[in-house]
């Protein structure tokens, strides 16, 4: 687990709030969690942060997919280069897994 400080907002912006990018140097899945305490006191009426959940997927790979009236086409790319990925295996489920 790591934890980072992110910079704090500007309270007396127009709009005070940021977009910050959180630092992932590796490609891999991450969990994130963020701690606001001005979303906690505007959401919960009180002093106390509100907890963000979310999680990130880091890769080089776009995975595209065309659908037809009669047949459909899949292919992956790298996202720095934009080329095609030869050899990749793809399996394609519907929500029940099917």
């Amino acid at each position: 687990m790591q934890t980072l400080t992110l910079p704090a907002a500007d309270p007396k912006a127009l709009r005070p709030f940021k977009v910050v990018g959180v630092p992932f140097t590796k490609p891999g899945v991450y969990v994130v969690e963020l701690a606001s305490p001005a979303l906690g006191a505007s959401l919960l009426g009180r002093s106390q942060s509100m907890y963000v959940r979310t999680s990130v997927l880091v890769t080089n790979f776009g995975v595209h997919f065309k659908q037809g009236r009669e047949n459909s086409v899949v292919w992956v790319t790298t996202l720095d280069k934009g080329k095609p990925v030869p050899n990749t295996s793809l399996r394609i489920t519907d929500c029940n897994g099917d």
